[in-house]
């Protein structure tokens, strides 16, 4: 199975041959439908996931905690890549369409139908509401050399607010991944790495492998951080804390849960003591910054949120919760993490591809399992 998702990767990487060009991105080309390379369900139905309709298997493979029921949201008609609220209380998603490289951000309305954005775009990742306007700001490839981040008008084409951000790696990741905005318009956005372990011998962009604090009016950014190899999601939590999600290399080491001091180096690419023995020696001044979680290897975290709602009891207020996306030892979940004791449970189990987990409006926990687009609902309903 494992093998099968890779071949399905791959051909969406040979599928990223027709960039979205930086001086097109203010009039993006007529929608156009991505190539077909396989239907991104295809082979994981009826073995180890459940049929995509079997909706009793589901239920009897994901597991909640006690007190907590399990509820179907909606689906959306492609790879999940992220997902956020707006001020009017929809869910929009970042979604890869066709088993490719491209997709579009889309709309969950009320009665479970979809929406589409027009534009199309290089792989699609971040996406983000601005809470002062409600207007949806999304991250994703310009082209191999360079990613960006757009600001999406339903009757106009997507605004270019930067597009010389650094870019890429593998796909998806390595290039403008997940971000979170602050108050008055400053976004928090992760910037991936150009290489999987610093073996390229070119020179790091400045702001490369980092955390951006980024003004979406001028396109003006400063580095929070530095040394981070890919960030794919950022969360703040009422208290002003950032916590970042971020994968390590190829090989495996550095999967891990950062929170984040700003100045802070975390150490990529000198990660000779993570047992990466192909990673260059760290410079003798430098000072690398402790993980605030190390994670198994392969665990691939993406999803990140700190919990600040009302409809979960009072001791979750402050927790952080990430999605594992692999199928590697205690992959495939979500966890809960505690900053007050510095511990962590599993919260959700069973799952396939977990990608994204956000607070609903009405204080439930909401995440996307990309394998068949589905949105799954958290809530709170007591213990008897």
């Amino acid at each position: 199975m494992c093998d099968r998702l890779w071949v399905i990767l791959a051909a969406w990487v040979c599928c990223a041959a027709l960039p979205l060009r930086a001086q097109e991105a203010e009039n993006p080309p007529a929608y156009v439908p991505p190539p077909v390379v396989e239907s991104a369900s295809s082979g994981w139905s009826c073995g180890e996931f459940p049929c995509e309709d079997d909706r009793e298997a589901f239920w009897e493979r994901i597991r909640v905690p006690e007190g907590f029921a399990l509820e179907h949201v909606g689906r959306f008609p492609g790879l999940v890549q992220q997902i956020a609220y707006g001020l009017d209380g929809r869910l929009h998603a970042t979604v890869l369409e066709g088993g490719s490289a491209y997709g579009a951000v889309y709309t969950l309305r009320e009665d479970g139908s979809t929406a589409r954005y027009p534009a199309l775009f290089h792989s699609p990742i971040g996406l983000a509401a601005q809470p002062e306007t409600g207007e949806l700001f999304v991250s994703a490839r310009v082209n191999e050399g360079a990613g960006g981040i757009w600001r999406l008008r339903e009757a106009l084409p997507p605004q270019v607010i930067r597009a010389d951000l650094p870019c890429c790696t593998e796909f998806p990741g390595n290039q403008p991944n997940g971000m979170v905005f602050a108050a008055a318009g400053v976004l928090y956005i992760g910037i991936g790495a150009r290489s999987d372990h610093g073996e390229t011998g070119e020179e790091r962009l400045p702001e490369e492998a980092a955390l951006l604090r980024l003004d979406v009016t001028t396109g003006e950014s400063e580095v929070v951080a530095r040394g981070l190899r890919n960030p794919f999601d950022v969360a703040l939590s009422a208290a002003g804390e950032l916590y970042v999600t971020d994968q390590g290399t190829l090989r495996g080491p550095g999967d891990r849960v950062l929170d984040i001091e700003e100045g802070a180096h975390y150490g990529w690419p000198y990660w000779r003591w993570r047992s990466c023995v192909i990673c260059p020696p760290r410079p003798p001044e430098l000072t690398i910054a402790e993980d605030w979680l190390t994670l198994p290897e392969h665990s691939n975290p993406r999803g990140i949120v700190a919990y600040e709602g009302v409809q979960f009891p009072r001791n979750f207020l402050g927790n952080v919760f990430v999605t594992l996306w692999l199928n590697a030892a205690e992959g495939q979940r979500i966890l809960r993490l505690d900053p007050a004791s510095q511990t962590y449970e599993t919260f959700v189990s069973g799952l396939m591809r977990p990608t994204d987990v956000v607070i609903a409006p009405d204080g439930t926990l909401v995440f996307a399992d990309s394998v068949y687009g589905d949105i799954w609902r958290v809530r709170y309903v007591g213990v008897e």
